[in-house]
């Protein structure tokens, strides 16, 4: 069998629960839990589409500055300590009307003279709230039509003005201010008190789109003001780089695709030099797996903004998913020479040297993003990772127990320590990990899973059945514990449980390649007479073997011995042959003895009856499994 329980492993050797490292619970963990260290899972288009990658390049920098329109006029400049980097300019004020002669309805008048000096003076944005908040009360007091309009206006410009300031940190400066959530949610309740003055205003709904478009935004908000937006730019002869915007700020938003190319085509011809138009585009084509084409969109961007290290990096990221590795390889490198201090250049180099196999080089590039930027823990997850890929498990635990040190409790870091720990036949202290996810997720199946995987590697078979039948009794469907207890059985010798259970298994998952070899081997090579069924194990270990382009060598060995218990020897030495040339490591001796045993024209046989070991840690403290 393939999970590393009893049986065999993905390697073809039958071995003890003690011995299984590299299956059922590394395989599990290592498949589940190392992150992206194969390059599908290192960088899957699934996430490039308004989410990691783009994140990642929203972190690393703005692909252009943030567009000025032709009637803006800048106000003026805030102090030094101010956010200032891409501040888009100040909506003009208004022109103040000529004074006339006191009436009643002009009570608010003096309040607005307050407001409209203030105005002049204004240096911070607590004294922006100030002149919204005097001229709002010189509404309320009362001002006649003219007044009224004025004060309307210098509402707007003055809340638009403030909301800029506030987020210069979050859309002009790179990485944005860690507080960017809340100062976002500052300046939105700013748009929205402007809204109600001006409800139609571009300029207003322009910066309220493109901030609900950043991450955890309201979508549906967002789109209404980008509609709004768009609406009244396209009404105006000079806003084609605004409009533009308000396309690409759309985009982003929207969740049907056709629609999103659509606006990201419009924002383009509208204006070609958008910076963001291209790389957003870019993105769109890699999630729609077009690489050509975002590459030539983004060698488009590089054309115009090759100073970016985010433009270098998007290039990067297309020509990964193209599987161009070492073209990859030279943006990033152009990236990090523009902007060494950036980590995320850092990381992407580390990734690309992993998928290359180049592993130390690897833990090198990753060690930098950490150096120019402690915090980043991601750096030290994918340092361990690249440990333990060779199997440094040692520093490995030092990167995990830091990250956990700063962030008590992460559960990745947990899940991937906890397979150290296996690695290193500790399963005591993988439990103890196992146990703290379990604390903080009582319900989740995939932590008692993988716990039970771990028990049976650890001599704990029958305590590793109780938690799947637990899994079980509430989810009767769930593949993988039945699999996985089919699995436990087999070590305990019981195969008529393994096979009632690796059949409702297939069942739910028929063409899982290890369900199908698992049940194909105790089919071919139990003890037990009746259980044995040659036809039916061939038929199964063949698909196992289409399914694996008939590559994988523990799979080969296990139709072998479907064709050595029907009697076929020429088919047995055929396959067994194949299997001890595709073979590496210890597997390689036990597959000769099976390759032995054929040639004397002997079946297989195989039964494991592991012994319980004593006082089995709890999963649950305080509580009976």
């Amino acid at each position: 069998m393939d999970c590393g329980m009893t049986g065999r492993n993905d390697t073809g050797t039958p071995i003890a629960p003690s011995q299984a490292r590299r299956q059922a619970t590394v395989s599990a963990h290592r498949c589940r839990l190392r992150r992206r260290l194969f390059l599908q899972d290192l960088f899957p288009s699934k996430l490039l589409a308004g989410g990691t990658l783009a994140a990642a390049l929203w972190l690393a920098g703005p692909a252009s500055p943030t567009p000025t329109r032709a009637q803006d006029v800048p106000a003026k400049p805030a102090p030094a300590k101010q956010e200032s980097a891409k501040q888009e300019p100040a909506k003009q004020a208004p022109s103040k009307p000529t004074a006339g002669p006191a009436e009643s309805s002009n009570k608010g008048q003096a309040t607005l003279d307050q407001a409209t000096e203030l105005q002049l003076n204004a240096e911070s944005v607590e004294d922006l709230e100030k002149v919204a908040t005097l001229a709002e009360t010189a509404l309320e007091k009362g001002l006649d039509k003219e007044n009224q309009e004025f004060a309307k206006q210098l509402i707007v410009s003055t809340l638009l003005d403030r909301a800029r300031r506030i987020t210069a940190s979050v859309l002009g400066r790179q990485p944005p201010n860690p507080q960017w959530m809340v100062l976002r949610g500052f300046a939105i309740k700013d748009l929205d008190r402007a809204l109600k003055h001006a409800p139609e205003d571009a300029e207003v709904h322009l910066l309220r789109a493109r901030l609900h478009a950043l991450p955890g935004g309201d979508r549906q908000a967002g789109l209404k003001s980008a509609d709004a937006a768009i609406a009244a730019l396209r009404a105006e002869n000079d806003a084609q780089e605004s409009l533009a915007e308000a396309y690409v700020a759309r985009a982003a938003l929207t969740e049907d695709a056709t629609k999103r190319l659509k606006d990201l085509d419009a924002a383009i011809a509208t204006d070609p030099t958008n910076s963001d138009a291209w790389q957003a585009r870019a993105l769109h084509h890699l999630a729609a797996g077009a690489a050509d084409k975002a590459i030539a969109d983004l060698k488009q961007l590089v054309e115009q903004d090759g100073d970016n290290p985010a433009t270098r990096l998007a290039l990067a990221e297309a020509l990964i998913s193209a599987k161009k590795l070492d073209e990859a390889l030279v943006q990033v490198d152009a990236a990090i020479s523009k902007r060494p201090q950036l980590s995320v250049s850092h990381l992407l180099k580390a990734r690309i040297l992993a998928a290359q196999d180049k592993l130390a080089a690897a833990v090198e590039a990753a060690s930098k993003a950490f150096e120019v930027e402690p915090r980043d823990l991601n750096a030290l997850m994918l340092r361990a990772q690249l440990y333990i890929q060779q199997d440094k498990f040692e520093p490995a635990l030092a990167d995990l127990n830091r990250i956990l040190q700063a962030r008590p409790g992460q559960p990745q870091a947990l899940l991937i320590r906890s397979s150290v720990y296996v690695d290193q036949k500790k399963f005591v202290e993988a439990i103890r990990d196992l146990r703290e996810l379990a604390r903080m997720n009582p319900d989740n199946d995939l932590v008692r899973l993988q716990a039970a995987q771990i028990y049976v590697a650890g001599g704990w078979p029958r305590f590793a059945i109780q938690i799947l039948g637990g899994i079980l009794a509430t989810n009767p469907e769930n593949a993988s514990a039945l699999r996985s207890r089919g699995d436990a059985y087999l070590n305990i010798g019981r195969h008529a449980d393994a096979i009632a259970d690796f059949d409702k298994a297939l069942a739910l998952d028929p063409n899982n390649s290890g369900i199908l070899n698992n049940l194909a081997w105790v089919l071919a090579t139990s003890p037990d007479d009746k259980l044995r069924d040659p036809e039916r194990s061939i038929k199964l270990a063949t698909k196992a073997c289409e399914l694996t382009d008939y590559k994988a060598a523990h799979i080969l060995s296990t139709l072998a011995s479907g064709y050595a218990e029907k009697g076929d020897f020429e088919m047995a030495l055929k396959w067994s042959t194949k299997a001890v040339e595709l073979s590496q490591g210890e597997s390689k001796d036990q597959l000769k003895k099976e390759l032995e045993n054929y040639q004397q024209k002997k079946p297989w046989r195989e039964r494991q009856e592991t012994a319980e070991k004593p006082n089995p840690p709890p999963l649950d403290e305080g509580q009976e499994l």
